[in-house]
């Protein structure tokens, strides 16, 4: 990038400076050409009345070559005149009269004629005179050097202008790319790992916005590398525990100690449910990011389905004396909804409301029907949500309180993955606080139904 700004720039100025250069000669040209022909009229005009006797003398100028120019001036009252090499050209262009006999016969180019002070006769123009030397381009040998010696200082400060713009452009460059080369080595530490690292601000404000970005991006992978580290320690707790008692009933088992019958097997079986849980909440999260989920969508009376969860939950509000309220202000309402996803969905919400429900509290359940979405509000009686703490809990892997400061146990996916399948529905899952008290948590699907992202 380096080498393709210095050598646009280097082009970008030798064109500038060739041009200048080429107008800058042009400009001497012109300038000392308007100069030959002021001192070019001065010079012949004495001699217009000769030369126009002779013409309508002679109708022409036939054998004006063989006329002697200073005897028919003789004692004449310009002797100067007289002495200066001159030059008489026809309308063809052809030069009938010089000083030295070579010359004549020669045609000038159409672009000399400006130089020369026309000769007219009864107001048409029969010849022109020139002043000088025709041939060398009306130049003397003095004005010839002039011309060339300007010539070669236009040309030398070219040269000069050519190498203090590649110089300026080397400095400008380097000062210009320098906040971009200390970004890309930012961004080469940030891929090498080193997310810590952030890139200054105020020294380089014309890339400040970019480097807010690289900042951005960087505590966002910083937060996500803590997040996955918590996870990791999260997951291995969470197999662990499981894992752990199944091992120990197993063993207790083998000593006889514990008696191989129901209630020993179900405790195994629900510390494999656990195990099987957190598995399947792990493959959903895989397939709502790569946008693999698939959706078997079906007619769903949403009231009863809403009502048989509640009823499959009360073994579990039991273990806290929580009651559960449910109220449908829309009876016999079908929507097209996957009743497995929901399920999950639903159970999620209400677990999380399980866990943060102090004992002999209520759980209210309502379901409201709009124009075109259904609402369904599942509310709590705990300490509700931080108010800044409402969009980052659907975070994967985030909870509001870790399991070490005393929080539930889990790996925080549930939220995430219940976000993610309502959006898969073309729905939306968020929080609020309630005014007398605890959290809400509120889903929102359309009615009718809408074709999910993905699927036609």
């Amino acid at each position: 990038m380096h080498n393709k700004l210095l050598t646009s720039s280097f082009f970008v100025i030798t064109v500038a400076l060739v041009v200048a250069a080429l107008a800058g000669i042009c400009f001497v040209r012109l300038t000392y050409t308007d100069y030959l022909s002021e001192v070019q009229a001065d010079k012949v005009e004495p001699l217009l009345t000769f030369f126009q006797d002779y013409y309508l003398s002679h109708n022409g100028w036939d054998d004006i070559g063989a006329v002697d120019i200073q005897r028919a001036y003789s004692g004449r009252a310009f002797p100067e005149i007289i002495h200066d090499d001159m030059a008489l050209m026809n309308l063809d262009g052809e030069i009938v009269l010089a000083p030295n006999m070579a010359q004549q016969g020669i045609k000038l180019k159409r672009d000399l004629w400006d130089l020369a002070v026309p000769i007219p006769v009864k107001g048409v123009i029969v010849g022109y005179l020139f002043s000088g030397s025709t041939i060398d381009y009306l130049l003397t040998s003095q004005d010839s050097h002039f011309i060339s010696g300007s010539i070669k200082a236009i040309v030398g400060a070219m040269l000069i202008g050519l190498i203090v713009g590649y110089l300026l452009s080397v400095i400008s460059i380097r000062s210009t790319m320098k906040p971009v080369w200390t970004t890309m080595a930012a961004v080469k530490q940030i891929s090498q790992g080193d997310l810590s690292l952030r890139v200054p601000l105020k020294p380089y404000r014309d890339m400040a916005e970019v480097n807010q970005a690289v900042n951005d991006m960087a505590a966002s992978l910083e937060r996500n590398q803590e997040m996955q580290r918590l996870m990791m320690m999260d997951i291995t707790h969470d197999l662990r525990t499981p894992l752990s008692v199944q091992r120990a009933s197993i063993e207790a088992i083998e000593d006889g100690i514990y008696p191989f019958d129901q209630a020993t097997i179900a405790l195994l079986k629900d510390q494999n449910q656990q195990l099987i849980r957190l598995v399947e909440d792990l493959r959903l999260l895989a397939l709502t990011e790569s946008g693999r989920l698939e959706i078997n969508k079906v007619p769903v009376v949403l009231d009863e389905f809403i009502e048989n969860l509640l009823t499959h939950f009360s073994s579990v509000f039991a273990k806290k004396a929580i009651q559960y309220k449910f109220d449908s202000m829309e009876s016999d309402c079908v929507v097209d909804i996957d009743p497995h996803l929901l399920t999950r969905v639903v159970e999620n919400l209400l677990q999380n409301a399980y866990q943060h429900s102090p004992e002999n509290s209520v759980i209210e359940v309502r379901i409201n029907k709009h124009a075109d979405h259904i609402v369904v509000t599942i509310r709590d009686q705990g300490p509700g949500i931080p108010p800044e703490k409402l969009e980052t809990i659907f975070e994967r892997y985030y909870r509001v309180k870790p399991v070490e400061n005393g929080g539930a146990e889990g790996i925080g996916l549930g939220l995430s993955i219940s976000k993610r399948i309502v959006e898969w529905h073309c729905g939306n899952l968020y929080a609020q606080n309630s005014e007398e008290g605890g959290a809400v948590f509120v889903i929102e699907l359309p009615f009718p139904g809408r074709v999910p992202p993905g699927q036609s």
